[in-house]
């Protein structure tokens, strides 16, 4: 209640206690005959005395006294007293009302000391409930963002209706963690004005407490738009420094912050800061402690490392510490075993010890030089150890430098490598050796690149051999020596790497002149710098090759010589003999046993004459070596048709078969087709027999297949068949035949289209006799071959 309100209480009341008594006296004076006219009086200044205290028993004792004299001391309506015993009684009153006004107000102040005392110790209970409630929320974690929303709640629960707790973070801004309002104060919108609460900053700056009892200059105004009644911001500090704030605030009329709730919430404040202070402590001691165990594992992990470095240097090279005039300190084991002195008779020494003379002094005036710059030197020493050998070392010297950049201390490490330096030494005699030898070999020889397929290296025999020098050869393509097809050549350098050595056999190469150069060529894989390379080597055979020409030459002459010879003499005298016999038979009657040994003798030469056919054919054929595959296989086909008219002999050619010659390899593969044919001819008695020639990816396919007896796959094989197996291996072709009893047989053979016209390569140098190929012929080209009838 307002002072004035309670002032002007305490005198009514003492104003309504006279009055009170007054009525009672006037209704009371017929039936009561008192002594004096103010006893009854004493019981109102009484009453004013015992609510009002002294100054409402005085006021009461004036005016009591003024009521008395006036109205029932006669002469009644008057002030002047009547008499000196009067006026004695009157002064007596006033002294007792005097008296009886100080006993009123000693018992007023010692009821409201009572008062006081039993609301301080309520008021001391209450607060030291909170601060313990305050304390075990605190203490319930080291998580002060979860208890401090419930240290706000307490607050408002108890002395506030609005309670924030700011706290400054690591970084220095503020962080508001707590915020709760009473829920009257949100009810009538209280809270939506965030800046009606004073600014903490001010108390977080100075760590100084402030008290707003009042919160607005004219309150009687706008009490709605000041919003708050009071409030009390104190810091939260510890140790000296302050860790936030917290904020009280009254939003209605009836209350005043008092130093007493100053008091309560700096000691609320205090346990905050403890526990936030504690927090971060026991945060920052854990964050020490891990960061101190992460410390100590680094650092045995680095001294372990470090051990591990020392043990592993150790094991695999040599070491040496050396301090900054050179002077040996430390050498591990290694070092003691390779330069074979003793720990004792190295340390203090310099290197000069294992000094060999091999070096020139500029040489070591440089590494040290270098070392002494603060930088890493590394190269190759020659050494000498005690007992006189020689070892070298692939050294590596560190400096160690101080803090003003000055070596004061080197670590050489060093490896063995003595075997190597061997090893390259032998390399290099070999080398020269080797290097003698393939320049005074009669052989050509030369290195090609893989990758490029040119020339890296010759030998002065292939410069002679091909009439070119060292530099024009050097570089050229792999293609402009050899006369043969890119895909031929190609195919032979992809087996050679593939085998890795191979002969390949006899090669036609180009010389600068152009004139050709006939050679055998054996080839294999090197590696050269790292970089995988084919070494050829070529001996020259153009002389035997030559004379192999003349002798084919005589050889081709005679064999035409008798062909015509068996063809025009005796084969002609054959075909007259078995005439006359034939007609003979047909004219004579007489079937008697002459006429069957007749019979014999003309079919003994009738099997004369086809057998001396087939051989002029054969001797013909040789000498028609030149001529397209197809057509050769064509005139086998149709001479066989003549031979064994009763036969049903077919001719099959894949439109893409190559109609070009293929040489010395089209007679192979021409006889193992000339055998298939005899034997379905003499031996299987077939009806139908099937000739095709096709290609397959990059493989040629001969096929001969007929409906004859056919035989077990356990028959012996004959001369034929050995000999069509050896003209497929000389094709490196595959011969494979499928027979059974009544089955008929199937020989097929299948080769790589560069092995077959490798003879071809042979018959026609590039571009043929006159360098071109003939009109129409060559890969790609081919004319479909039909079956001929067979004539008479």
């Amino acid at each position: 209640m307002p002072r004035k309100k309670r002032w002007m209480v305490r005198y009514g009341a003492a104003t309504a206690a006279v009055a009170a008594t007054a009525l009672v006296k006037v209704l009371l004076d017929p039936f009561v005959q008192e002594g004096t006219s103010f006893l009854l009086l004493s019981a109102a200044v009484l009453v004013a005395a015992a609510f009002g205290g002294l100054g409402p028993g005085i006021f009461a004792t004036l005016l009591a006294t003024t009521v008395g004299d006036y109205f029932f001391v006669s002469p009644v309506g008057t002030f002047s007293p009547p008499d000196t015993e009067h006026g004695a009684q009157t002064g007596l009153f006033l002294a007792q009302g005097l008296a009886i006004s100080f006993i009123g107000a000693g018992l007023v102040s010692a009821r409201h000391r009572a008062e006081v005392s039993a609301r301080r110790s309520r008021q001391d209970r209450d607060n030291l409930q909170l601060l313990s409630e305050v304390s075990a929320k605190l203490s319930s974690s080291l998580d002060y963002r979860a208890t401090l929303p419930d240290v706000a709640r307490l607050m408002v629960a108890r002395i506030a209706d609005r309670c924030t707790i700011d706290v400054l973070s690591e970084k220095g801004s503020t962080e508001r963690l707590a915020d709760h309002r009473a829920p009257e104060s949100v009810a009538v919108g209280y809270g939506s004005h965030e800046g009606r609460l004073p600014d903490p900053s001010r108390v977080i700056r100075g760590g100084e407490s402030e008290l707003y009892q009042e919160t607005s200059a004219d309150r009687r105004k706008a009490p709605h738009d000041a919003g708050l009644a009071s409030a009390i911001i104190v810091p939260i500090s510890a140790r000296g420094r302050t860790l936030g704030s917290m904020t009280l605030a009254s939003t209605g009329p009836g209350r005043r912050y008092t130093r007493a709730d100053l008091w309560l919430a700096e000691q609320v404040a205090g346990r905050v800061a403890l526990a936030v202070d504690n927090a971060r402590l026991y945060e920052a001691a854990r964050k020490e402690i891990a960061d101190r165990e992460k410390a100590d594992q680094q650092l045995r992990r680095s001294v372990k490392d470090l051990a591990d470095l020392k043990f592993a240097l150790d094991e695999s090279a040599i070491v040496a510490f050396t301090d900054q005039r050179g002077r040996i300190t430390y050498v591990n084991d290694k070092f003691c075993e390779i330069s074979r002195y003793s720990r004792e008779e190295l340390i203090g020494q310099d290197h000069r010890i294992i000094n060999s003379g091999h070096h020139p002094k500029e040489f070591i005036k440089d590494l040290w030089r270098t070392i002494a710059r603060g930088r890493v030197w590394h190269g190759e020493i020659r050494n000498r150890a005690r007992d006189g050998s020689i070892y070298w070392v692939d050294t590596t010297i560190v400096p160690f430098l101080d803090e003003r950049g000055k070596p004061y201390r080197y670590v050489a490490i060093r490896h063995d490598i003595t075997a190597r330096k061997e090893a390259e030494e032998a390399l290099r005699d070999s080398e020269e050796r080797y290097r003698a030898v393939i320049e005074q070999t009669t052989e050509g020889i030369y290195l090609i690149d893989v990758s490029e397929r040119r020339i890296v290296e010759t030998n002065p025999a292939l410069q002679q051999m091909l009439g070119y020098t060292a530099e024009e050869l050097r570089g050229m393509s792999l293609y402009d020596i050899i006369a043969h097809p890119v895909e031929d050549v190609e195919y032979n350098l992809r087996r050679t790497l593939e085998e890795r050595k191979r002969f390949v056999g006899e090669r036609r190469y180009r010389r600068k002149d152009g004139s050709p150069v006939y050679v055998e060529v054996g080839a294999s894989t090197i590696s050269h710098d790292d970089t995988p390379m084919v070494c050829v080597a070529l001996h020259d055979v153009t002389e035997r090759k030559r004379a192999e020409e003349v002798l084919r030459a005589v050889r081709e002459d005679e064999r035409l010589r008798m062909a015509r010879e068996l063809h025009d003499v005796v084969l002609q005298d054959l075909a007259y003999a078995l005439q006359e016999v034939q007609i003979f038979q047909a004219v004579s009657e007489d079937r008697s046993d002459a006429d069957f040994r007749l019979e014999a003798a003309s079919e003994a030469l009738r099997r004369a004459r086809h057998g001396l056919r087939s051989a002029v054919y054969d001797l013909r054929l040789k000498a028609e070596h030149d001529q397209p595959f197809p057509r050769l296989l064509e005139s086998l086909v149709a001479a066989h048709r003549r031979m064994h008219p009763e036969c049903d002999l077919s001719l099959h050619v894949h439109e893409k078969f190559p109609n070009t010659p293929f040489g010395s390899s089209g007679m192979h593969l021409l006889r193992i087709l000339q055998e298939s044919l005899t034997n379905a001819r003499r031996h299987a008695e077939a009806r139908h027999v099937r000739v095709c020639l096709k290609i397959e990816g990059e493989e040629v396919v001969a096929e001969v297949s007929d409906d004859g007896r056919g035989f077990p796959p356990d028959t012996p094989a004959g001369i034929g068949l050995v000999g069509m197996r050896e003209r497929a291996a000389a094709l490196k072709g595959n011969l494979a035949i499928n027979s059974a009893p009544e089955r008929g047989t199937t020989v097929k053979f299948r080769a790589r289209i560069a092995e077959v016209l490798h003879g071809a390569s042979e018959l026609y140098p590039k571009g043929g006799k006159s360098g071109k190929r003939p009109e129409g012929e060559g890969p790609g080209k081919a004319e479909k071959v039909e079956p001929t009838e067979a004539r008479g």
